[in-house]
């Protein structure tokens, strides 16, 4: 019920303050169809709050593409709008060490476990690299650019951000798993959670950049793909192992895109300099 009354509040203050008029749209929805269902459902309890409340997550997702026409012509704030989603990336990354940090300290220090350690802080410093040295910008751009820029907070800042954190989040509980055992062999669910959540990490910049661009991510689509092949080794080998073969990967792909990006930099300075055909040579 506390969830219910919070969730309902909170949405009425969203009509309140950023509609203020009760025209049928995702926030209107939301205040007077979906929150009233929390309210009920946990009124409900049991089997019937499962039912009551799957609907009212079910509406509440299809909104925004129900009344996509009326929500077209809102105006977000490019830069903080998208800051404030790379905060939520930032913290999920520094909670990732945090759990590292929990999983090492009760161990015994030895070279295994500081090896471990170390390619885990490589992997996410590769992460961070991955989302904050191109990614954040290209975000920030699109939504600034958007013609209609609801589409680009739903597909992008909303669906794909909950790809981000949640596969972040996986990791993490792999890196745990990793880090207190360095030297055992992965089980298969943190081989899951750790490489399929790198993949998944890395596969969600293929759907954002195909939103905000139509094109295609071939660089993280091939890292998303050689990340999946480590998680095929990843059963014959030790954690340690595992966590340095993510690492390279994920190093790699960084690399590539730098060395990439340099080169259509050193490209670009160089055409302006070039003399064109009608200037005096």
């Amino acid at each position: 019920m506390l969830f219910a009354c919070s969730y309902w509040a909170a949405r009425l203050i969203h009509v309140l303050a950023f509609v203020g008029h009760l025209v049928p749209n995702a926030y209107t929805m939301s205040a007077f169809v979906t929150g009233p269902l929390f309210i009920a459902g946990a009124v409900a309890g049991g089997t019937a709050q499962e039912w009551i409340w799957g609907a009212a997550a079910l509406l509440d997702l299809a909104s925004p593409t129900l009344f996509r026409r009326r929500l077209r012509g809102i105006h977000f704030d490019a830069p903080h709008l998208a800051e404030r989603f790379s905060l939520f990336v930032l913290i999920a990354l520094g909670e990732s060490v945090v759990a590292v940090g929990v999983a090492a300290q009760d161990a015994h220090v030895d070279l295994p476990l500081g090896l471990t350690v170390g390619a885990a802080f490589a992997l996410i410093a590769g992460l961070w690299w991955v989302y904050f040295h191109f990614a954040a910008d290209a975000i920030r751009h699109a939504l600034a650019t958007a013609s209609v820029q609801f589409d680009i907070t739903r597909l992008v800042l909303s669906y794909a951000h909950l790809s981000f954190i949640g596969s972040i989040i996986a990791i993490a509980v792999g890196l745990h798993e990793a880090v207190a055992h360095p030297t055992e062999h992965l089980p298969g669910a943190a081989i899951a959670l750790t490489c399929g959540g790198a993949a998944v990490f890395l596969a969600t910049f293929g759907f954002t950049r195909w939103v905000m661009f139509r094109l295609l991510s071939t660089t993280r689509l091939a890292a998303a793909a050689t990340v999946a092949a480590v998680a095929a080794v990843a059963p014959f080998i030790p954690a340690v192992a595992t966590l340095f073969g993510l690492a390279v990967a994920i190093a790699t792909l960084n690399v590539i895109e730098w060395m990439r990006n340099e080169q259509t930099g050193w490209r670009a300075r160089l055409a302006r300099r070039s003399p064109t055909k009608d200037s005096p040579s």
